[in-house]
């Protein structure tokens, strides 16, 4: 199955024309159209990775023609039972066991226990037993980095300062002046960061690098309220 049907039946799943979906992904009204004709050749990455992020897949599934539509909406559909069936969960627990997290707009450098309050833009709940800490906070995820764990662009990242990122614990991670989503693993003195989209290398942190983790990510998903 190639790229140009599966970007046609997803659209077309998502009720939207090909300039809706141009505005929502940011890419030109004219590159969606050559793309679903058949007539672009060499998609750049940027591309592809805007449309995987935006109907949730990876890079993978929309380029490689052994993985069928049917199987693609099939691994969106079971997403999509999977965030119901979390949403009937939390309605189902007392409010004394939720927690209320806030959403930062941004992660302010060098952030202290206390949250600058002009940063948060807004509060989610999630069931204690989730987060396992009541000073978690959450911000929205950005690009397609992640998107192999399940990440996509617009999902909650909620964050915990207060438990250990053990050896290959996803983190929310500050690099080079950069707030990111990365798996982390401890090589001796040296830590490497890893995607899991398979279109990204692996980092290898050296003592150029401004680098800190911020905290360990202890949840992640769609707006369930």
């Amino acid at each position: 199955m190639g790229l140009a049907e599966k970007v046609r039946i997803l659209r077309s799943r998502a009720g939207l024309t090909q300039r809706e979906l141009a505005g929502r992904t940011g890419i030109s009204h004219g590159t969606i159209s050559r793309v679903e004709m058949g007539e672009a050749i060499n998609v750049r990455g940027s591309t592809l990775s805007s449309l995987a992020s935006f109907f949730g897949i990876t890079v993978e599934d929309l380029i490689d023609s052994r993985v069928s539509t049917s199987a693609l909406l099939a691994k969106l559909e079971e997403k999509s039972a999977h965030r119901r069936k979390k949403k009937t969960e939390i309605e189902k627990i007392p409010l004394k066991d939720l927690i209320q997290i806030p959403v930062l707009a941004y992660v302010p450098t060098g952030m202290t226990a206390e949250i600058p309050e002009d940063v948060v833009m807004g509060h989610i709940h999630l069931p204690f037993a989730w987060v396992r800490d009541r000073e978690a906070f959450a911000v929205v995820a950005k690009g397609d980095s992640m998107t192999g764990h399940g990440i996509n662009e617009g999902d909650y990242v909620v964050t915990s300062r207060n438990l250990e990122v053990q050896d290959g614990s996803l983190a929310l991670i500050e690099f080079n002046g950069e707030v990111a989503v990365k798996k982390v693993f401890y090589r001796g003195d040296q830590v490497m960061l890893s995607p899991s989209n398979g279109g990204s290398a692996p980092i290898l942190v050296t003592d150029k690098d401004e680098f800190r983790i911020v905290g360990k990510v202890v949840f992640t998903g769609r707006r369930t309220e």
